[in-house]
């Protein structure tokens, strides 16, 4: 499964579905920038995983988002879990009300 698959944005992943990279409904982790809005549960769940890497960064894995930190620098960034025809979905929702 590509559950696995990262995409530092939407155009990203926009890019790889028209390149049949992946499908429509294909599981992947989306980068949220921080200063977007953010989950407001963050602080309230218990992470299902928790993976370390030997720099003292470490990933925490809710159930449909990713949250990367930093010993020393706290929250670096946040990943959701989300699908291409959600992010196809947003998009034309977001391009209507403008």
């Amino acid at each position: 499964e590509r559950e696995r698959t990262l995409f530092c944005s939407s155009y990203d992943a926009l890019g790889a579905y028209r390149q049949k990279g992946i499908d429509l409904y294909s599981t992947l982790w989306l980068r949220w920038r921080l200063d977007q809005r953010v989950i407001a549960s963050i602080n309230r769940e218990v992470p299902i995983e928790v993976q370390y890497e030997s720099l003292g960064t470490y990933h925490e894995i809710y159930d449909h988002y990713r949250v990367v930190r930093s010993v020393k620098k706290g929250m670096l960034c946040i990943y959701i879990r989300t699908t291409v025809g959600h992010i196809s979905f947003y998009r034309e929702i977001e391009e209507a009300v403008q």
